[in-house]
């Protein structure tokens, strides 16, 4: 839906229920007898169950359907919370209405909402680089040799400082400089590099000088990426069976595009959350086919376009931004 079109429409419903609202207030009365009060319950409870359930199938199966379901079900929760503790405020089972929303299905709610919450950024909210991070990576050869080296993987600062032949106390003084950037996580003597979704900012809000930082540093992680590529590809007998790759070229509209990246993220949320990112996996290429072992992932989809690419520019392209359906252009996008 435009979201143009999907503004009006709820900022034109808020507008219409402000005086609907002050009509029910001063026209309805206190009380009022119905012969549907047992089907309007049992039919609340039915799609209260119905959430719940589909709430714990959706999650069963790693879906990301599961964030509206989960938002839908937190609703009815705080619905029936409402209406309990309203409706039976006085009558005699008013405590054990207030009782149950207090200790039950308000917690309830809120915890669904916040595991959609989690589950719609996967614990991992997109960030915008700035130009200090970019010199914060790029300034130093240490640090960038640190980023390299750094994993998802816990790693002692003593074991950075033998792979890199680098002293210790240097070392840790890069790691904060990293950590206060927000690239690296420190628990004690361990580290790891943290799990970002970075996007690059938008090309005419930045200057020039700043914008070939970026330039340069996405030259750098392409390199390091062409570099594990062409590794991997020359010598696949050093990955036994952990290696897979694809290549192909169909053709897409832009609206397929975006829905098949999406079902990208949708895959790697669904096999990223099959257990706990952070946790100590050994780098024995040899291990069993059941254990798990990290895998790295790189995913570019790009137009093939007959003829020689035109040379490339740090510079920001004139008039560059967000495009007319608010979609982020080249330069604004997730690095991955």
């Amino acid at each position: 839906m435009n979201r143009r079109v999907l503004l009006l429409i709820t900022a034109g419903g808020a507008v219409v229920l402000v005086p609907w609202t002050v009509f029910l207030a001063h026209d309805l009365p206190d009380g009022f007898t119905t012969d549907q009060w047992r089907l309007a319950w049992v039919g609340f409870d039915v799609m209260l169950l119905a959430g719940l359930g589909s709430s714990a199938w959706l999650g069963f199966r790693r879906r990301r359907a599961a964030v509206p379901v989960l938002i839908a079900t937190a609703a009815l929760l705080f619905c029936d919370a409402w209406f309990d503790v309203v409706l039976d405020w006085s009558g005699e089972s008013r405590w054990s209405s207030l009782l149950m929303a207090v200790c039950l299905e308000i917690p309830l709610a809120l915890f669904l909402s916040l595991r959609a919450r989690y589950l719609l950024s996967a614990n991992n909210p997109p960030r915008v680089v700035t130009a200090q991070e970019a010199r914060a990576v790029l300034a130093n050869p240490v640090r960038q040799q640190i980023m390299q080296a750094l994993t998802l993987d816990p790693t002692t600062v003593q074991s950075l400082a033998v792979r890199l032949h680098a002293d210790p106390a240097d070392v840790v003084s890069e790691l904060r400089t990293l950590e206060a950037a927000g690239f690296v996580r420190g628990d004690g003597d361990r580290w790891h590099k943290r799990s970002l979704d970075l996007r690059w900012p938008v090309p005419n809000q930045t200057n020039t000088e700043d914008w070939v930082h970026f330039g340069a540093w996405q030259d750098q992680k392409l390199a390091q990426d062409l570099a594990l590529l062409g590794t991997v590809a020359r010598h696949p007998e050093r990955y036994g069976p952990w290696t897979k790759g694809s290549r192909s070229e169909p053709l897409l509209t832009h609206e397929e595009l975006n829905r098949f990246f999406d079902e990208y993220l949708e895959l790697l949320l669904r096999y990223g959350a099959l257990r706990e990112q952070t946790a100590d996996v050994k780098s024995d290429r040899s291990r069993k086919r059941g254990e798990p072992q990290r895998i790295s992932v790189r995913f570019y989809m790009f137009p093939n376009s007959l003829g020689e690419p035109a040379a490339e520019s740090h510079a920001p392209p004139p008039g560059a931004g967000t495009t007319v359906d608010g979609s982020a252009p080249p330069g604004a996008g997730r690095i991955i």
